[in-house]
């Protein structure tokens, strides 16, 4: 049964924090008279693409949570006929996406790639998406607070 973490609910909020105060601090130095210097144009551009890429991040968790995100042209992202969901090929590749989410853990901490609460920054995030992903489609989401 696929299981959604607290820590990932909260990653992405954090994600979409960080989007907030990065688009606004951009937005500020966007302002006409606010950039004095090519450096602050640049910190601004910065700030910009820091934004999109939370947004990124966040969207990517949430769907791999089992939210339906509805793309930017308005249609829903294709669809995979459900036997296709469930398959010997889905699982071997699921348990092996988890098996790799511990090896990642462990070179994340080797590197210091944590977040501030102590969890994997790196690699494992990535991989760990996949594996969430993949688990949400084989065995559907689950809510722990409801369980």
């Amino acid at each position: 049964m696929s299981q959604v973490r607290l820590s990932d609910l909260d990653a992405a909020a954090k994600d979409v924090q960080m989007a907030q105060k990065a688009s606004m601090v951009a937005e500020v130095l966007a302002t006409p008279g606010q950039t004095d210097t090519p450096e602050e144009a640049a910190k601004a551009a910065l700030y910009s693409k820091q934004a999109i890429e939370s947004c990124v991040a966040a969207l990517q968790r949430l769907e791999n949570m089992g939210a339906q995100i509805v793309g930017i042209t308005g249609m829903p992202a294709p669809t995979i006929p459900l036997h296709l969901l469930d398959t010997p090929a889905t699982r071997a590749l699921m348990d092996a996406l988890e098996a790799a989410t511990l090896a990642a853990e462990a070179v994340d901490r080797e590197r210091g790639n944590v977040h501030p609460d102590g969890t994997p920054s790196g690699f494992a995030e990535t991989i760990g998406g996949m594996a969430l992903g993949l688990r949400t489609e084989v065995f559907g989401p689950v809510d722990l607070r409801q369980e």
